[in-house]
This record gives C-alpha cells, structure tokens and sequence, in this order.
C-alpha cells in the first residue's frame, strides 16, 4: 500500500527552543483523548530527569471531518510507542486510513535528546479549553517534518507495566489476591469455578438496567489469570463505557474481525492481551499473551 500522509499543520515554532506560537487559523486542533476540535491556548517544553517517564503509547488523529462538521477527506489515525533504552528512544507507529484494509507501519531510533530534538521532535505540555471554558493540560509529542508542518501525538494515560485503570486506580496483573483485595474492595468472592480457580465478582447497581455491566476478576494459584468485563451500552456514555475506553485508551490496536456481522477487536499492552466482541451486550476478555 502506498504510504498516505495527510498534511494537518497545526503550528510553529518560534526562534526560542522552548517557545511557540500560537496555532494559525482557528487556533483549534483535535485532541484524541477529548474527542473533538479544542482552542489551544498555551504550549510549553515538558521536561523529565528520568527518560522512561516519556514511554508508552501516543496518538494521533486526523478525522474525516473538520471542526465545523464538514467532510475533510480520509480520516487517519496513528499509534506511537515510544520506548527509552538508555539515552536510546525508539519510535514504533502504526497509521490506518479510512479505507485501506492494512496499516503502515515504522519503526525508528534517535539519541536523545539531541539528535531527536533536530530530526524528529520535542516533548511539550499543551493546554487548551474544554467544552465547559477550562483550562485544560495534555501532554504528548510535536514531531518536525520536512514541510515545516508538525504534527501533535497526544500520550495516553498509563496504569504502568501490566496495568490499566479501573476505577481510577491502577489494575495491575501482577497483584497477589491480597493485594487485590485491598486495592479494590469493591470486588467480593463469587465462586471457585469447574477448574478450581477462584472468582471475584463486581456488579453495578443501574437501577434500569442502563450501561449495567459486571467485572469477574479469575486468579489461579494467587495469580490473576484473567479478567472479564461484560456489560449494555446505552445512548449516553456511562461507567461502563468509560472502563471500555480505559483499555481502549492504554492498549495497543492489533486487528479487528467480522464473522457474520458479529465484530471483535484485539489490542496488546506488554505482556497482556485484550479481546471486545461488541453487540447488544459486549464482552472483554484481558489475559496474558
């Protein structure tokens, strides 16, 4: 497949390394993790001492419709892992494109912070206003291209290794149950299920029945084994939801299916796997690899 790259310039930079302007136009880009076109107000440097804390995934989203509802072309989408191996950074993406069947992938490496700083990009902090008129900060990466055009990544939340949010809190696979118990007591002992693992069971109490989901969290031998989420989407988003797009969020995209009109996606993060059969009611399934 023909590589596709869609230009989308959203600023420049100014003389100073640790200085920009503001965005052309509007002003306004898209942030993937708010989901809409927002008004940029302040950019700055991020700096971090430890280089790993800038591991993990980022993502860029170009959608096929501008800011005032109108088609703008093919939408793309573009996940970034971004790993440190001392002042090594290596840079693994995967871009799709509304209607091409396979993804584009790339993998690449620089030294930091030099080198990437002049062939590739800079860390920065950007703050924009929400729906509701506040101030809001992402981070993520503004990447430099030939064309003088940049492209922003925004980095998505990250639970650590092996984890993703739940409830606000960190699920780590790598939790014993007593540790599990203490983290999430809202989790209460269900069953030893036909193979002798050990089942703890959260339910939510939707009086209609509206976005009820339940969590089954299976350990074998003291050790997570797997975790299932099945749950309704309803037309407004809901808690249920919000636990979806939390792996959505963190997990890597690896490929979708369709066998007789039944859809499935799978996603990756480290050493774990995640599978959602959507429908009427949807099931997630997060085990190891």
């Amino acid at each position: 497949m023909k590589y596709v790259f869609v230009i989308f310039s959203i600023f420049y930079y100014l003389l100073s390394q640790n200085s920009y302007c503001q965005i052309s136009g509007t002003g306004k880009i898209y942030i993937p993790s708010a989901g809409g076109y927002f008004l940029v107000t302040d950019i700055n440097a991020w700096s971090e001492e430890d280089y790993n804390n800038y591991s993990g995934k980022y993502e860029y989203i170009y959608p096929a419709y501008d800011e005032f509802g109108e088609w703008a072309g093919d939408g793309v989408s573009e996940e970034m892992s971004v790993i440190f191996s001392g002042k090594t950074i290596s840079l693994s993406t995967q871009m799709r494109v509304e209607g091409w069947d396979e993804p584009e992938s790339a993998i690449s490496q620089f030294q930091y912070p030099s080198d990437f700083s002049k062939n590739y990009g800079k860390f920065i902090k950007l703050t924009y206003k929400d729906s509701s008129n506040r101030n809001i900060t992402t981070k993520g990466l503004l990447t430099n291209t030939k064309n003088n055009n940049e492209y922003f990544y925004e980095k998505s939340k990250d639970a650590g290794h092996n984890s993703f949010f739940l409830f606000n809190k960190p699920m780590s696979f790598i939790y014993n149950l007593n540790d599990f118990q203490e983290m999430y007591p809202e989790f209460s002992f269900y069953e030893k299920d036909k193979t002798g693992s050990t089942v703890y069971k959260y339910s939510s109490s939707n009086s209609d029945g509206s976005g009820k989901y339940i969590l089954e969290v299976i350990f074998n031998q003291d050790l997570i084994k797997e975790m299932r989420l099945t749950g309704q989407r309803s037309d407004d988003f809901n808690e249920f939801d919000n636990i979806r797009f939390s792996i959505q969020d963190e997990f890597f995209y690896d490929r979708g299916t369709e066998i007789n009109e039944k859809y499935s996606s799978f996603f990756e993060k480290d050493d774990l796997k995640a599978e959602i059969n959507y429908g009427e009611t949807t099931y997630i399934t997060i085990t190891w690899k």
